[in-house]
This record gives structure tokens, sequence and C-alpha cells, in this order.
């Protein structure tokens, strides 16, 4: 008889737990942790982020190093990727350096005109010659492209030929990491006519869309209202607030492959 009420009372408490909140806790707490919600002023363009989105949109980089209210856009989950691809960074370069071809890593790129900042991922000396190498963790699917076709996706090279560009480098690769089997995929990148032409045309961009800020001249939008780009921008509240702009830049071009 007391052996049953004890089941029974277990049974009721293990009824009131929802333990797939667990779950809605861990994503939660990741986004508090990451989140950088709130007043933000840019400085400088960032690689990473002028290859990507709303970087095509010289409109975000007035606002942006205007200085507004970030409303932030990512998941817990996006995070969690994120940080899994800096410790994949981290243990990528420890091999390299393992293997004494490093020279350095997570070096600081600084440009002045136009103003950048950013960090390169690592440089390595093989047969007596220096690659700049950018690295990237991805899923199975993508990275299984990436190596039966040899062929890396287009803003990676951009952000690279941005990091080549200020250090004069014109040997380049991309390293792509499978984040299932952590089987590593080389892609090379060194410096032709097309890629000169592009990033001679991106560092004019950045020049243009710098310029419109100093001159307090902001830019048209580049994107409709509601687009998917749009809406997943930090800056989307402030930008459907302000008037409409008073100078058209067109949304930057992509490089092609």
């Amino acid at each position: 008889m007391a052996k049953s009420l004890v089941n029974k009372i277990i049974k009721k408490k293990e009824s009131q737990i929802d333990l797939s909140k667990i779950a809605d806790h861990i994503e939660q707490g990741q986004f508090k942790v990451n989140t950088r919600s709130g007043f933000t002023q840019k400085k400088t363009f960032s690689p990473s982020t002028i290859v990507f989105g709303q970087g095509h949109c010289a409109r975000y980089w007035y606002l942006a190093f205007e200085g507004n209210e970030w409303e932030e856009k990512n998941t817990g989950i996006n995070y969690a990727n994120m940080n899994a691809g800096t410790s994949g960074h981290e243990r990528i370069q420890k091999a390299l350096e393992a293997q004494g071809i490093l020279e350095w890593s997570e070096k600081q790129i600084v440009n002045a005109d136009p103003p950048i900042f950013g960090y390169a991922d690592a440089m390595v000396s093989l047969d007596d010659q220096l690659v700049l190498l950018e690295i990237k963790t991805t899923k199975s699917e993508a990275f299984d492209y990436h190596k039966n076709n040899g062929h890396a996706s287009a803003y990676h090279v951009e952000q690279l030929l941005i990091y080549m560009k200020i250090l004069k480098q014109k040997v380049g690769a991309i390293v792509y990491e499978s984040k299932n089997t952590h089987e590593i995929c080389v892609i090379p990148v060194v410096a032709n006519e097309k890629h000169v032409e592009f990033i001679d045309y991106l560092f004019d961009w950045m020049q243009k869309t710098y310029k419109a800020f100093q001159d307090k001249q902001l830019p048209e939008r580049a994107y409709r209202v509601g687009s998917k780009v749009c809406m997943s921008c930090p800056l989307e509240k402030v930008c459907n607030s302000r008037e409409e702009g008073v100078i058209k830049i067109e949304r930057r071009k992509e490089i092609e492959q």
C-alpha cells in the first residue's frame, strides 16, 4: 500500500515537469550570453560583415557609423555555431603551429582609408612562400560541395581578398573543415586580374559609403522594406524610422566566379 502511494507521488511529480524546457533555456541562455543589443556605434568596416547580408547596404553602414540602437537578430543556435567555429579555428591553428609552418594567427588587420578592422586567421610558410589562410567550419553538405567542386563560397573569397589587399599578399587559401567529420579541404586563392578589379571596386565602394557618412548624406534604401536582408538586419527598426535618404549608393556587387 505504502509502495503504491510512493509510486503515485513520483509519477505525479514527473508529469508536472516539462523537461523540453531545458533545451529552450539553453538556447535563450546562449543568446543572453552573446547578444549585443543596445546602443552600438561602429568605427570601421568589418570584413566579416561587409561580405554578407546587410553589409552590402550603404544605408546600414551609415546608421552603424552614426551609432544607433541595435536589435540583435541572431538566435542562441546561431551563436553556438559561431562559437563552435571559433574553437575549430583554434584547433586548426594549433595543428599548423605543431607542424612548424605557422607564422602567426589571429592577426589584427587595420586599414585607414577606407577604415577597416578585422582579424586574419593565419599565415603559413609553405615551400618558402607565405600563404594567407581563412578558416571556415561548415556542415557536411556544404563541405562536400567545396571538396567535390574545388570551389569556395564567393563571400569567403571576398573576405580573404580584403586581407590579401591590405597585407599585399598574392597567395591565399580558404581552409574548410567539416563539422561532422573534421575532414579538411583547401581551396587556393591566387590573386589574378579579376580579383584585383573586384577588390579595387569594393574599396572604392567603402570609401564612397564612408564619405556619405562624413558628409551626413543618408543613403537611400538598397533593399525593399520587408525583404529578407532587411528583416535580418539589426538596424531594421532604426532604418524604417528614418527619412528616405538623400544620396543613391547601389548595393555593392559580389565577385563573379
